[in-house]
């Protein structure tokens, strides 16, 4: 799987999932320097819309036209997400090899049934991206700076996007 660092990472249920979404953004944001990177979870192999292999082609070439570094896809079957520990190391190594700086990924209200699956799924490996392995040196520090960063934050006046 090709993945490298990027600054924005969205992830989608199906390939297309990410152009109806947030497309038109991610190509915007592209124009003006931003890189960005597309993980699909599902092959889409149980929509009515062309085959998987369709799709894939399909896939990769809008993500050329959008200007995506990379675009992997997951293969963590459609209708039935995988939601195992391995399924979550996967999605979890995405996260860290890509070191985005934001993480895009489907609305938990939308009323497909994988969204709020998904949803707590990247939510959950974005925050397991951030912590150094048990054991490892450096874990013990990285958790002193998430608090002190979490009670920071939390005192803080809140700030406004302009």
């Amino acid at each position: 799987m090709n993945v490298e660092p990027v600054e924005i990472l969205a992830f989608s249920p199906h390939p297309d999932d990410v152009e109806l979404g947030c497309g038109g953004a991610l190509a915007a944001l592209a124009r003006r320097g931003s890189s960005f990177g597309i993980v699909d979870l599902t092959r889409g192999e149980m929509g009515t819309r062309g085959t998987p292999e369709l799709r894939a082609r399909e896939a990769a070439e809008a993500a050329r036209i959008l200007g995506a570094r990379f675009r992997a896809n997951l293969d963590l079957g459609d209708g039935d997400l995988r939601t195992d520990r391995a399924a979550q190391s996967l999605v979890v190594d995405v996260v860290r090899r890509a070191r985005p700086r934001l993480v895009l990924a489907p609305f938990a209200a939308d009323r497909h049934p994988l969204s709020p699956r998904i949803a707590i799924r990247i939510t959950s490996a974005r925050a397991a991206s951030s912590r150094t392995r048990p054991g490892t040196p450096g874990s013990r520090s990285l958790r002193r700076v998430s608090r002190r960063t979490a009670r920071t934050r939390s005192s803080s006046t809140p700030r406004t996007c302009s």
